[in-house]
């Protein structure tokens, strides 16, 4: 049986995949309509966080983070606490959410419907406020103009009017903008309990909500200035931390997206990172034939699109499947790991034979064509390509098989004499055949 403070964080956990996606109503439903809870919300959480790791961009805002314990001492708790969040793919404007604070005096923040507890837009105040909170990087944090959150923006809501303490994010210079919000609070008590486990929820509207559990006794140490809860954003799984409240804070690195295709023999991978926090220092793909012992994949075949996205691109030679994942290192030296993916194998089914594919002039030499046709795949996605004895890829192109024969010419002017292969393959197709170059 499960703990109420597990069934919390996994509840939170599930809500806030489903909530991402806009598939609530689906997992609501599944909820509904299981007897045992806590197997249910294991089982959701399983089958939407499968389902979330391919969405490239959450449609929904998403808690990261809360600093649970304030620095500066408990004098000051309510002004100077925050949390965090990544909005989703729409504009926010702060007018139109709700933000339910675990304790506290005043717990719901609104500009509708919550009378005094209100969330400021920005004014002259608040202006001299972000500019005093960041000395050491100007321009990192922003207010956002009119109260409109941009799409994917980072986000600090500060629960108080007039945070003082002055925290060093010296570590994120250039990493920004964030963009910093506050409420209408005056009241110094703080809003996350120190102590006791709790849950903040925001309705951010247009049906998207997220929740976020913590329990205390879960920092080491415990009931310490500078607790801070980070929240993974692909899971929500919870890592309790301790900021320094005298010293460096970088902004974390998050991975958004991990996921590959296969086209073919042809796989290729993409990791990408939330640009509106730190970058990886470095990122290094593994793989693996049976998803537990992994190996770096050759160096050559990754590529830096830029800061915060990375590319493999490799060709395989068998139709088995094949497990990647990636170990990214944080700019304070920590190794992170991001969960496998699996790219499925080929299907062997349909090989094609001596009378689908033909090379000529082979022997050859200048341009060489390569013929497929009476192929009963139609509209499958081919991948052609030109290797040579020992199975390295020369170069190749992918073609649709969406008619009776494709035709296609090379130039090989350029190719040194020789045995090599001619190799054809597709998710359901795979054929080999000698091509033999001459002076």
């Amino acid at each position: 049986m499960l703990k109420v403070s597990e069934m919390n964080l996994l509840h939170a956990q599930f809500q806030r995949i489903t909530n991402a996606l806009g598939w609530t109503s689906l997992c609501v439903f599944q909820l509904r309509k299981a007897r045992n809870c806590s197997q249910y919300i294991l089982l959701g959480f399983v089958i939407c966080q499968a389902l979330f790791f391919h969405q490239l961009n959450a449609q929904c805002p998403v808690i990261t983070g809360v600093l649970v314990n304030s620095c500066g001492g408990n004098t000051n708790e309510g002004q100077d606490e925050y949390f965090t969040f990544r909005n989703g793919a729409t504009p926010l404007d702060i007018n139109n959410w709700i933000v339910t604070f675990p304790s506290g005096a005043g717990i719901n923040f609104c500009n509708n419907g919550c009378g005094a507890n209100t969330w400021q837009m920005p004014n002259p105040s608040t202006a001299s406020i972000v500019a005093a909170l960041t000395p050491t990087c100007p321009g990192l944090i922003l207010e956002p103009p009119g109260g409109i959150i941009p799409p994917f923006a980072s986000v600090m809501a500060f629960c108080g009017a007039g945070p003082v303490f002055s925290y060093d994010f010296c570590g994120s210079c250039n990493t920004g903008p964030v963009y910093a919000v506050f409420t209408s609070s005056l009241s110094t008590t703080g809003k996350f309990s120190n102590t006791a486990p709790r849950t903040l929820r925001v309705d951010f509207g247009g049906g998207c909500t997220d929740t976020a559990f913590y329990d205390p006794v879960s920092f080491i140490p415990a009931n310490t200035d500078g607790n801070y809860v980070s929240y993974d954003y692909m899971t929500g799984q919870p890592t309790y931390i301790t900021q320094p409240c005298n010293g460096c804070i970088t902004l974390p690195v998050r991975l958004i997206a991990f996921e590959g295709s296969r086209q073919g023999n042809r796989i290729s991978m993409i990791a990408r990172f939330d640009t509106e926090g730190n970058r990886p220092e470095s990122v290094q793909f593994l793989k693996s034939l049976d998803g537990i012992n992994f190996s770096p994949v050759e160096w050559s075949s990754v590529s830096r699109v830029s800061d915060f996205e990375f590319r493999m691109n490799e060709s395989v030679y068998d139709n088995k499947s094949i497990y990647y994942k990636i170990i990214y290192k944080m700019p304070e030296g920590i190794a992170a790991s991001s969960e496998s993916v699996q790219i499925k194998g080929v299907n062997l089914s349909t090989v094609l034979s001596d009378r689908n594919v033909v090379v000529y002039p082979n022997p050859g030499k200048g341009l060489v064509w390569v013929s497929i046709y009476d192929i009963d795949v139609p509209n499958e996605l081919l991948t052609v390509e030109l290797l040579t004895a020992e199975g390295k890829r020369i170069f190749g192109e992918d073609t649709w098989m969406d008619k009776t024969q494709i035709n296609l010419q090379w130039d090989l002017s350029n190719i040194p004499p020789g045995y090599y292969i001619i190799k054809v393959s597709g998710t359901q197709t795979v054929r080999s055949l000698p091509c033999i170059l001459i002076d």
